[in-house]
């Protein structure tokens, strides 16, 4: 009987123990909430004009500084934010010593390099909507053609222009400060981008 009382005891010992176990765990496990270090705001905060010249300036730098003597350290232009830190240690070393954070230097050209895709894709919807447009006028004021033939030529040249919006549609990748930034410096930035 005194073997059956100890044993219970200890269960519900063991019992209390892995209920305050598993209610810690769970405590521990739930996500804490916290500011995001000044280092990490920083890095995705919109780009600014003085940032923007800075930017500029350097790239310019880095690039030659890759054609010449980064090709060997395994440096490249990166295209986005690397999700781990990755980047070669002489490429760190560069940017650093122009008071640049790696992730920040390549978030920058990514965002300016998406931007500027963008305006040129709306350049060529522009364009091409103004010549459909034109010759749509152009088809209204044809005598050679019947009513009915200029009408399905206007249906077409109206989808084409449907078309064409349709497969260009895109999200901004940046605010519209930012973008209104890039437009401004637009022709420096295809430049210095070469694109």
């Amino acid at each position: 009987m005194k073997l059956r009382a100890v044993f219970f005891s200890f269960a519900a010992f063991a019992a209390v123990l892995l209920y305050a176990e598993g209610t810690c765990a769970q405590q521990a496990a739930k996500p804490q909430k916290t500011e995001l270090p000044k280092a990490d705001v920083a890095s995705v905060s919109p780009i600014t004009f003085e940032e923007l010249r800075f930017f500029v300036r350097d790239w310019r730098r880095y690039s030659r500084w890759l054609k010449n003597e980064g090709r060997d350290t395994g440096a490249v232009a990166y295209a986005g934010v690397s999700p781990v830190a990755d980047y070669p240690p002489e490429a760190v070393r560069w940017l650093e010593e122009r008071n640049w954070a790696p992730d920040r230097f390549f978030l920058i050209e990514r965002r300016i390099r998406e931007t500027l895709s963008v305006l040129q894709k709306e350049e060529k919807r522009r364009v091409f909507t103004e010549q459909m447009q034109r010759q749509i006028r152009m088809l209204q004021t044809d005598t050679s053609k019947t009513p009915e033939q200029k009408a399905a030529m206007q249906r077409q040249y109206t989808k084409n222009i449907q078309n064409m919006v349709q497969a260009m549609k895109y999200t901004k990748p940046v605010s519209d400060k930012e973008m209104k930034l890039i437009q401004l410096n637009r022709e420096v930035l295809e430049n210095v981008m070469d694109m």
